[in-house]
């Protein structure tokens, strides 16, 4: 089941960076560099603020209804009035204290971007809940394909967007509403699936109760605060760099940068989709859970080799032909990143191993060591090297943490490296007749 799962994710996920590939050029077509740069700081504040607010609820999500510990429909419910809450107050807030300018740099249209903003995580953020709900419930192939569909539909929105004629404050504007506009059809689909698919069942009842609500809440919070610790922390190692390259070198070197960052970064789309699986797993089942987290670490690992070595070639002979002569800067910042992506793609496998064991402070205190270094090489090699320093930097993050996961991982577990990345002669058996199969 667990390899099946696997294989349906692999399919899906890089039938994602297919079309991810293809936004990219299309988001660059239509915003420019500089106009990348200011759509990234877009993107970086609802995502923070998301890890923020959210307590990385999906996990504790995951682990509740994989072993039956929690009803959907209460999950849904509280959530759903949490979050509307809090999506709420942010607006007010940040419009209160003047702060719409400084975080989206620009002061045209500056109540309807934060409108959209705070609105766009709102509908992300409940996104995110269902998809932990079908982690939990072991049924993510359906899903995977409306998130399959909504990329493709966000593809088919901004490559008609391109041939309208704009301004560039208008094109940063046409592309938010997009992304607004795919998330809510996510939710909807999502919506429509769970309801009448009749293995879950959801138990609604609208009128909780306020008590009833904080309880579940609570509930879900208090399992995942050192998930949610980590899961901040490990925001910033990803991106904290973003805002050091905007202050010291601009919008335009940051929009060369953040596409370097988001081609790597389709490496970590499926060891993300494994991480939630693989959970599902060891929450139920430990023993099992064991032999799935060595599995799933051998699918990303050799995945990712191979993935990066077709993505770099592909980048450094089209980079410049597809994006235009002013990205050319972003081969180099790829290569660089890659090095230290693709050792570190196992990092979520084994991390939701530990968070299933209860030993999660092993990753916390990973990620802490590793953004104390990205700081500190951020602000070294940054104003030196420009955004290559921020690579270097980056890359240097991602193999400290990596071997600080694995050192511990290999002695709970009582193995070493060489077997542990070793593909056994059952695993290509399994492999070969589910690709019979399908």
């Amino acid at each position: 089941m667990f390899i099946s799962n696997i294989f349906n994710e692999i399919i899906t996920k890089y039938s994602s960076v297919i079309f991810n590939f293809i936004n990219t050029i299309l988001v660059t077509r239509l915003l420019s560099d500089e106009g990348r740069g200011q759509y990234a700081l877009y993107t970086n504040f609802i995502q923070f603020v998301l890890l923020f607010l959210s307590f990385s609820v999906s996990s504790s999500i995951i682990n509740k209804v994989s072993n039956n510990k929690i009803k959907v429909g209460e999950v849904l419910i509280s959530l759903l009035v949490y979050f509307s809450v809090v999506s709420v107050l942010i607006s007010l807030i940040i419009n209160y204290l003047g702060l719409s300018e400084s975080i989206f740099r620009t002061n045209q249209n500056i109540i309807f971007i934060l409108i959209i903003a705070v609105f766009n995580l709102f509908v992300l953020a409940i996104n995110t809940v269902f998809f932990g709900l079908f982690y939990g419930l072991k049924s993510v192939k359906v899903p995977n394909l409306i998130k399959l569909s909504t990329v493709i539909l966000f593809s088919v929105l901004v490559f008609f967007a391109t041939y309208l004629e704009r301004t560039p404050h208008q094109a940063y504007l046409i592309i938010i509403v997009i992304q607004l506009f795919v998330q809510i059809f996510q939710l909807i689909s999502f919506s429509i699936w769970l309801l009448f698919n009749n293995k879950m069942y959801l138990n609604f009842k609208f009128n909780l109760g306020i008590k009833k609500i904080v309880s579940t809440l609570k509930d879900l919070f208090s399992f995942s605060r050192l998930v949610y610790i980590a899961t901040l922390l490990m925001f910033f190692v990803y991106k904290i760099d973003f805002w050091i390259v905007d202050y010291y070198l601009g919008k335009k070197e940051l929009g060369v940068y953040s596409l370097a960052v988001q081609l790597s970064q389709f490496i970590l789309l499926l060891p993300a989709a494994i991480e939630g699986i693989n959970l599902s797993e060891v929450s139920s089942d430990k023993e099992k859970g064991l032999k799935t987290t060595t599995w799933g670490i051998k699918a990303v690992f050799y995945g990712s080799v191979i993935s990066s070595s077709l993505l770099f070639l592909f980048s450094y002979l089209l980079v410049d032909k597809i994006y235009g002569v002013e990205f050319i800067d972003s081969i180099k910042c790829l290569g660089i990143l890659l090095l230290g992506i693709v050792p570190f793609t196992p990092a979520s496998v084994i991390s939701s191993y530990l968070i299933g064991i209860d030993r999660f402070k092993i990753n916390l205190f990973a990620v802490i060591f590793s953004l104390g270094l990205t700081l500190i090489f951020d602000f070294i090699l940054i104003p030196e090297f420009g955004i290559m320093g921020a690579s270097i930097a980056t890359s240097i993050a991602y193999i400290t943490l990596i071997s600080i996961l694995m050192k511990f991982f290999l002695k709970i577990t009582d193995q070493n490296l060489l077997s542990l990345l070793t593909i056994k002669k059952d695993e290509i058996i399994a492999i070969k007749h589910l690709i019979y199969k399908k």
